[in-house]
């Protein structure tokens, strides 16, 4: 057991992976050996020892997989050293750097079997390099003395074309005086070097070394000023010259076509004075980079173009520019790409503003040791670094974006240099930063405003450090999208944010009384002027502050809001998140929240956000009252869950006196439950039928006018005085005289006159002489109509509009008079009346639309079965709501209209006495025929009408009350059936201005002796449905329910609700 773990032991601890195999132990030992070097090692000459890596890890290296040496770095006395001491080792791409060596004649060229070796000779001396170089990857030769290399030599391209690089480096204070010949031709083997730097005293023809692509010439003072030959360095890619004491010309002839240049350095060549603006360089597609020092004469004012589209670098220091114009009229081109500019050292004078504006893609301005002045404008903000002169005074005051960050920052100051007194404090109001994904890129992308120069001004929880500049102050971005939240912390103010990718999410909203909302969240935006909350159709919601988690904004609609949306759907718009949207309902000092719910409201209503519970189960007839958790039920419901039929009577078909059948048109829904019908207090039974819109039952004798009340599913809905009895016989006024006057038509209670010169309710009146013609005057602010005659003014108009509760008491009130009606004419033509139409829209409540129409013929007109005839010279009015917002469903509206009678203004009424006083009659409301008159000056007045009206397209009566009445107007209100669509047809009302009698002597006195004198009867046809008979008024009501959704219904819809669909309902 004891000889096993000494064992293994030794397996996993004895045997190290850095022990050389034996030969590379023996040829190890013998170039130590052969160096000179020995007693600086403590050699065994055992093959297997092995332990040199180990021993001596900074001179020799060994690769663990196939323990062979890898480098060798080996001093030596300035022995000799032969191939035969290298060739021994066995890997590849061994690296040796040998020091003080002495290289035999012939040990780089035929006869080595080097295995493609790299060497880093440091002041070894070397007879010649004139023949091929065999089996080398890369030489490097630094020398400090002269005689390295033998002075004065030769090399020719052919011996140096087998290596990837030559490297000759003379630290020595004079020069080598090396000189490349070009003995290739095209049957030359193929060359593979890659990169030449040596000192020479030539710019060498490199024709058919196509594999050349990095030239670094230290010319020697000995050359000739001759640039030609490089005009073949067509594939060369870094061209660097560094000069001598010779002038040159600049050598643009012989670069400009080598397209594949991609980095051009000129170092202390002294170029002769060009002509300004003689350079062009924008042939030279490729080239990215430009470094120009110490050139002489030469300066940007001699440079004509650059390659705009490719140069990302340029530099020239220690030059003389007569003016700023390189900045803006070099780089600041369309299609830029120029990222570094420095230009020191150059004497550039002027204003700092001589440098704007800048290239977009500009990010690094070094414009040190120059003479310039100025304020550093915002524009600099791009500009990742940005050095400045630092024996100058900056004007003016540091913009944002550097004083924001200037506190600490030691490059900051360093590169900036402003007078002490330019810096103010700041607060840092404009650092606004902002998260969000690119999903093309895949990036995660940081951008606002005053962000820093680059990721050092800022760190971030979750710490990440693979932030980068994309726009300095304005963009960085990571290429992971692999967190969504950082809280980014920077440095220098000291402020922190926390962003959000995700895009923003809301937990709750409080709406204020005054309108002011508080959001609460996550992924908001710190900038004000990105993010923008609208709700109903764009009307926006101001914000005041905005914060990660905080959003506080004020509508400016608010009352308009609260009344039309409960629960509206609004929009949060964020720049560079995706559109949030969400509900929020808008009521007074009212907390919305957005939870979701334990359980599936399927059947059980629908997730309240704020409970977290199911709420108002409302069986898809009405919506969610969200403060109070109940069902907000549509029309035709009630009931906790609006399953109750809320219905109602529109129209009613009565029996005569004697009793009979009725007929109930209205909604009664489907459902039909322990009903009942009263007449009155008669109940009317037994019920023959009963359906969503028809009710048939019998009641018994009675009369007048009665309510009526209809109960069923516990719900009771009363129509107050919507039935009258029908008289089986309906008698004339004063039974129209006598038989040879008129003949009395006992259906309608009217007075058929025989006698062509006798008019009148009762036929009595005689038509003694044509009166003088009158005229109509229609007021277009007001609407209302004056018919004149001699002195004598009748008017119409429509004054009000009353919603009635359920005991007739006015809840909302439409003043009719106000001056703000639309108005058109339609003049007449020889087919049709001249015709005035008035409209208004009263918000939220309806719009009224009334017609003036002047007959000018006869007409005949039937409404409700019955024929009457309206006389020229009548006028008819047609007036329309629609759309009106009931309160309750049980309220109805009533609709006021005035007649009045006046004297005209004369030119005798300076006496101030009043004519003789009007005396009107009443009507009779139960009569179907109701007659009122108005006698003023020996003149009567009269009129009548039908208490008959068409609902949902069935006649029914209606009531009249009048409001008022004093000695020259009376003012009358129709009462509405409770209908979808009601037709108010009152044209029946003839009224004709008569004389009573020949003698009538007014009270009033006249300075005109023949005013008492004057006898005429004058026939006219006022159109209101008061005071009218030969004109027709018809209301069209399209309402609202109680609970304040508007029903656009087809006429075919009205009687059956089952037939309304709910995307009518708006």
């Amino acid at each position: 057991m004891k000889i096993l773990f000494i064992l293994l032991f030794f397996l996993l601890f004895g045997y190290s992976h850095s022990k050389l195999i034996p030969s590379e132990t023996n040829c190890l030992y013998n170039l130590i050996l052969s160096s000179g070097n020995k007693n600086n090692y403590k050699l065994r000459n055992d093959s297997n020892w092995g332990y040199y890596c180990e021993d001596y890890p900074d001179n020799f290296k060994c690769e663990d997989s196939t323990n062979l040496l890898t480098s060798v770095i080996l001093k030596s006395d300035s022995s000799v050293l032969y191939s035969s001491s290298l060739n021994c080792f066995q890997k590849d791409n061994l690296y040796l750097n040998l020091n003080l060596f002495t290289f035999e004649v012939n040990f780089f060229f035929q006869g080595n079997n080097f295995k493609n070796f790299s060497f880093e000779l440091t002041n070894c001396v070397i007879y010649s390099l004139s023949k091929p170089i065999k089996n080398v990857n890369s030489l490097i030769i630094n020398t400090n003395y002269i005689f390295s290399i033998v002075a004065n030599t030769t090399i020719p391209i052919s011996s140096i074309i087998e290596l990837t690089s030559l490297t000759i480096i003379n630290s020595a204070s004079q020069d080598l005086n090396i000189l490349y010949s070009n003995d290739l031709d095209s049957n030359s083997g193929k060359s593979r070097i890659k990169s030449l730097q040596t000192e020479s005293k030539n710019v060498p023809n490199l024709l058919y070394a196509n594999s050349i692509e990095n030239v670094n010439f230290s010319l020697a003072s000995t050359v000739k000023n001759d640039l030609s030959n490089l005009t073949t360095y067509t594939n060369v890619k870094t061209l660097q010259l560094n000069g001598n004491s010779y002038s040159y010309t600049f050598p643009i002839d012989s670069i400009k076509g080598l397209t594949r240049l991609n980095t051009l350095i000129l170092n202390n060549i002294f170029f002769t004075s060009p002509t300004d603006q003689s350079i062009d360089f924008s042939t030279m597609t490729g080239l990215n980079k430009i470094d120009i020092k110490n050139p002489g004469s030469f300066s940007t004012d001699s440079i004509k173009a650059l390659p705009v589209t490719s140069l990302k670098s340029f530099s020239i220091n220690q030059c003389t520019i007569k003016s700023g114009y390189p900045i803006p009229g070099l780089f600041n081109r369309p299609g830029s790409v120029i990222e570094s500019i420095t230009i020191t050292n150059c004497g550039m004078p002027d204003h700092l503003d001589i440098l704007l504006p800048l290239a977009n893609s500009l990010r690094y301005l070094d414009v040190t040791n120059n003479p310039l002045k100025g304020t550093i404008s915002s524009q600099f903000c791009k500009l990742q670094t940005l050095k400045l002169p630092s024996n100058l005074l900056i004007m003016g005051y540091l913009p944002s974006c550097f004083a924001c960050h200037y506190k600490n920052n030691s490059i900051l100051k360093a590169n900036l240099n402003p007078a002490p007194t330019l810096i103010t404090t700041q607060n840092c109001t404009n650092l606004v930063p902002n998260l969000k994904i690119d999903t093309l890129s895949n990036r995660t992308i940081l951008y606002g405003s005053d962000l820093g120069f680059d990721s050092s001004y800022f760190v971030t929880i979750p710490s990440t450090n693979d932030w980068i500049v994309d726009i300095p102050s304005y963009q960085f971005y990571r290429n992971a999208t692999d967190i969504t939240t950082f809280t980014f912390t920077f440095i220098y103010p000291g402020i922190s944010f926390t962003l959000s990718s995700g895009g923003p999410a809301v937990t709750s909203v409080y709406v204020s009384n005054i309108g002011l909302l508080t959001i609460i969240g996550r992924g908001f935006s710190y900038n004000i002027s990105a993010t923008v909350f609208t709700i109903l159709n764009d009307q926006y919601c101001s914000i005041r502050s905005t914060t990660f988690d905080t959003i506080v904004c004020q509508l400016y609609v608010y009352n308009n809001i609260t009344k039309n949306k409960i629960d509206a759907t609004s929009i949060l718009k964020i720049s560079g998140q995706p559109d949030y949207s969400f509900n929020v309902t808008y009521l007074p000092d009212f907390t919305n929240y957005y939870l979701n719910c334990s359980e599936d409201c399927t059947g059980k209503g629908f997730c309240d956000r704020n409970s977290g519970q199911c709420i108002c189960n409302c069986h898809d007839k009405g919506s969610c009252d969200i403060r109070n958790r109940v069902c907000k039920c549509e029309t035709f419901w009630l009931g906790d869950e609006c399953t109750i039929p809320d219905h109602y009577v529109s129209s009613v078909n009565a029996p005569n006196i004697l009793g009979g059948n009725v007929t109930l048109i209205g909604w009664y829904g489907y459902d039909h439950v322990n009903p009942s019908v009263f007449i009155g207090t008669l109940e009317c039974k037994p019920i023959y039928e009963i359906s969503t819109s028809t009710i048939i039952c019998y009641v018994g004798a009675g009369s007048g006018v009665k309510s009526v009340t209809v109960i069923q599913n516990g719900h009771s809905w009363t129509g107050q005085n919507i039935f009258l009895y029908n008289n089986t016989i309906m008698n004339c006024p004063n039974d129209c005289t006598n038989s040879t006057m008129g003949i009395c038509d006992q259906r309608i209670g009217q007075c058929n006159c025989l006698k062509p010169n006798f008019v009148g309710p009762d036929c009595s009146i005689e038509v003694v002489q044509q009166p003088p013609k009158s005229n109509t005057t229609v007021d277009t602010n007001s609407g209302s109509t004056d018919l004149n005659n001699d002195k004598t003014k009748y008017t119409i108009k429509i004054t009000k509009l009353l919603e009635l509760n359920f005991n007739n008491k006015p809840i909302n009130s439409i003043d009719l008079l106000e001056n703000n009606w639309n108005f058109k004419k339609i003049n007449a033509s020889t087919e049709t009346n001249n015709f005035y139409i008035f409209n208004k829209i009263i918000p939220s409540k309806c719009n009224i639309t009334f017609t003036i129409e002047e007959i000018e013929k006869d007409k005949e007109f039937t409404f409700a079965d019955i024929t009457f005839k309206v006389l020229s010279g009548s006028i008819k009015l047609t007036i329309e709501i629609s759309n009106y917002t009931y309160d309750s469903g049980l309220n109805t509206l009533q609709l006021q209209m005035e007649s009045s009678v006046g004297t005209t203004k004369t030119d005798d009424t300076s006496s101030g006495e009043q004519c003789d006083i009007a005396n009107i009659d009443n009507i009779d409301e139960k009569s179907s025929l109701n007659y009122v008159t108005i006698t003023k000056e020996g003149k009567t007045l009269f009129g009548r009408f039908i208490n008959r009206a068409l609902s949902d397209q069935r006649p029914t009566y209606i009531s009249s009350d009048i409001v008022n009445k004093n000695d020259s107007s009376i003012t009358i209100g129709l009462n509405l059936p409770h209908c979808i669509n009601c037709i108010i047809d009152p044209e029946y009302l003839d009224f004709s201005i008569l004389v009573q009698n020949k003698d009538y002597i007014s009270d009033c006195k006249s300075g005109d002796n023949n005013n008492n004198e004057r006898v005429w009867f004058l026939p006219v046809v006022i159109v209101v449905p008061v005071v009218s008979a030969t004109t027709i008024v018809i209301l069209s009501l399209v309402f609202y329910t109680k609970y304040r959704r508007t029903l656009k219904l087809k006429l075919q819809s009205l009687m059956d609700p089952r037939t309304i669909k709910m995307n009518d309902l708006n």
